[in-house]
């Protein structure tokens, strides 16, 4: 007598299925269906015509089957393959034990942030972190909820937000150096806009300075051309005296003559 091996819905693996029903080897099926002979009978499905004539059974293979309550199992493959075969033709089928196989999914909720926030960096990181300790390579996703309405108000909101950046610890972050950079950056901002302003000072006094020493200096040009002037006329000055002074040389030499000329003595 054959014995039945239902197997527990959802189940997926490698089966092993008694001839004539064959399941592929190192091929994936998944208990899709069971539904039992009673069942399909009600529904007006004919189970040998359905799924042991095709296989070249016999009338009493499907009866004897009945009497022991069997069921017929869908197995289904990821191709779409199907496989319609009475419970009592398995086998094997996959077991289902403590060292089986789920699939993990890590999430993390950031809480509210800034709407311009980059969160996008943390991405490599975070697939690092996880290849060091699974050694598996992950897909990491990111999400944003819209915040359809702040229940904080702005000053709490901003106070919250000054809270969160000084509880930043770990600084090597990429989001971390960010934050440094932004602070720096707007430190100096202020530092540029201070050298800004003394730099325009001293250009200011610069300017006055220069503007001081040419009218200085145009002042000399004037007190030297006044110079110039005033020598040029001590120089016309001086040639008429000059050109006097031969001139009454010479009248004296003439009259000295005529004196001497008249037998007179010429006064020391």
């Amino acid at each position: 007598m054959a014995d039945k091996m239902t197997p527990p819905f959802g189940i997926a693996g490698y089966w092993e299925l008694k001839a004539p029903y064959v399941a592929k080897q190192g091929k994936i099926y998944s208990c899709h269906e069971i539904r039992s002979f009673s069942m399909l009978k009600l529904q007006g499905f004919d189970v040998y015509d359905l799924y042991y004539l095709p296989h070249d059974l016999k009338k009493e293979d499907e009866e004897r089957d009945s009497k022991l309550y069997a069921s017929i199992i869908t197995l289904l493959a990821d191709d779409g393959e199907r496989i319609y075969v009475p419970d009592t033709y398995i086998l094997k089928y996959p077991i289902i034990d403590g060292n089986g196989y789920n699939r993990f999914i890590l999430s993390c909720d950031l809480g509210t942030l800034p709407a311009n926030t980059q969160v996008e960096h943390i991405a490599d990181k975070v697939k690092a972190e996880v290849f060091k300790v699974f050694g598996r390579q992950p897909n990491v996703a990111i999400h944003i909820a819209p915040l359809m309405k702040d229940k904080l108000p702005p000053t709490e909101r901003e106070r919250e937000e000054a809270n969160r950046k000084a509880g930043i610890i770990d600084k090597r972050t990429t989001y971390g150096q960010l934050q440094n950079i932004a602070v720096n950056y707007a430190n100096l901002q202020g530092y540029v806009k201070t050298l800004e302003k003394q730099l325009q000072d001293g250009n200011k006094i610069l300017t006055d300075n220069a503007k001081l020493l040419e009218t200085k200096v145009q002042e000399r040009d004037k007190e030297i051309e006044e110079l110039k002037r005033q020598i040029k006329g001590l120089q016309a000055d001086n040639t008429d005296a000059n050109n006097l002074t031969r001139s009454q040389a010479q009248r004296i030499r003439i009259l000295e003559e005529k004196i001497r000329e008249n037998g007179l003595t010429v006064p020391e």
